[in-house]
C-alpha cells in the first residue's frame, strides 16, 4: 500500500512539473511491478497531466487502457471538450462511439468477456486436444484472446491456446505475447518462456519487435525463482541484441544484486545506468 501510494504522489508531481516522459515511465513501471498496479485514479492524474501539457493522443491512449477501472465521467469529459477546442471532431465521434464508456463498446466488451468465459471454461474442463478446440468460434477478438489467456488455469494449456489462436488466424500482438511470458514466468515455466521470447519477432513476421518489457518480466521471473544468474545473464544478452534497458529493468538488476551482496557490480550497473543510458532513478 505505501508503495503504491509514493508512486502514485511520483506520476503526480511529474505531470504537475510538465515531465511527461518522466511519468510515463513510472507508468511503464507501475506495469511491469507485481505489486503496484495503477488505478482509476493513477489513470486520472496521467489523462489530466497529459491533457494540460497539449498530449491530448497520449490522453485518448490512457483512457483507452483504463478499461478495465471506472472512468471517471470528469476526465472524459475533459477530453471531449479538448477535441471540441481542438477542432478534433473526428476524434470525438471516434471517442463517443468506440470508447469502453459508449454502450455499443459495453456490449462488445461483455459479449467478448462471456465469450472468454466460456472457452476457457471449456480448456480447463478436459484436456487439451484436436477435438477440444473444434467447436471454439473463430475469428477471435484481441479482447477475447487476452481475456481467455488470463482465465486458463494450466500454463501448458495457456499455450496450447496461445498456439491455436495463431493456427486460426489471430496476429498476436505485443500485450498478448507479454501476457503469455507472464503466466509461463509465473509457473516456473522459464525454459519454454526463454523460448517464446527469442521466437517473438520470428513469430510474429516482425510485426512485433523485442522490447524492454519482455526482458523485464523473465528477468523477474528467473529471480523469484532463485535462479539469479540467469537473470543477469539474460540482462547481457539483452543489451548484446541492442535492446535498450529501461528503469524498469534497472530497478530488476540492481534489487537482484543488492540481494545477493554483490555491492561492488550493482554500483557498476547503478553508474552504466546513469551515463550509459541516461537514466535515473
Amino acid at each position: 500500500m505505501v508503495l503504491h501510494v509514493v508512486t502514485h504522489i511520483r506520476v503526480s508531481s511529474l505531470v504537475m512539473w510538465g515531465r511527461t516522459n518522466m511519468a510515463k515511465e513510472v507508468y511503464d513501471e507501475m506495469l511491469h511491478t507485481y505489486d503496484v498496479t495503477p488505478d482509476s485514479c493513477t489513470y486520472n492524474v496521467l489523462i489530466r497531466g497529459f491533457c494540460k501539457n497539449s498530449k491530448v493522443e497520449e490522453g485518448f491512449r490512457f483512457c483507452n487502457e483504463m478499461a478495465s477501472f471506472n472512468c471517471d465521467k470528469d476526465v472524459v469529459r475533459r477530453l471531449l471538450t479538448v477535441c471540441v477546442e481542438r477542432g478534433r471532431f473526428l476524434r470525438f465521434r471516434y471517442f463517443c462511439s468506440d470508447h469502453p464508456e459508449s454502450p455499443n463498446a459495453r456490449l462488445r466488451s461483455r459479449n467478448a468477456s462471456k465469450t472468454a468465459k466460456n472457452m476457457a471454461d471449456l480448456i480447463n474442463s478436459k484436456p487439451w486436444s484436436n477435438a477440444l478446440v473444434s467447436p471454439l468460434p473463430t475469428p477471435l477478438s484481441k479482447t477475447t484472446v487476452l481475456r481467455t489467456l488470463r482465465l486458463i488455469k494450466d500454463p501448458s494449456k495457456a499455450l496450447h491456446f496461445f498456439k491455436w489462436a495463431q493456427q486460426s488466424g489471430f496476429p498476436h500482438t505485443a500485450q498478448s505475447y507479454f501476457i503469455m511470458l507472464q503466466i509461463l514466468g509465473r509457473h516456473r515455466n522459464l525454459n519454454v518462456a526463454r523460448n517464446l521470447l527469442f521466437s517473438i519477432e520470428k513469430k510474429s513476421n516482425g510485426t512485433v519487435k523485442l522490447g524492454d518489457r519482455f526482458f523485464n518480466t523473465l528477468i523477474r521471473s528467473y529471480a523469484e525463482a532463485g535462479l539469479f544468474k540467469e537473470s543477469l545473464k539474460l540482462f547481457q544478452t539483452m543489451k548484446s541484441i541492442a535492446v535498450s534497458p529501461s528503469v524498469v529493468t534497472f530497478n530488476s538488476v540492481l534489487s537482484i544484486l543488492l540481494k545477493r551482496g554483490r555491492t561492488n557490480m550493482a554500483k557498476e550497473v547503478y553508474d552504466e545506468m546513469l551515463h550509459t543510458y541516461g537514466h535515473s532513478l
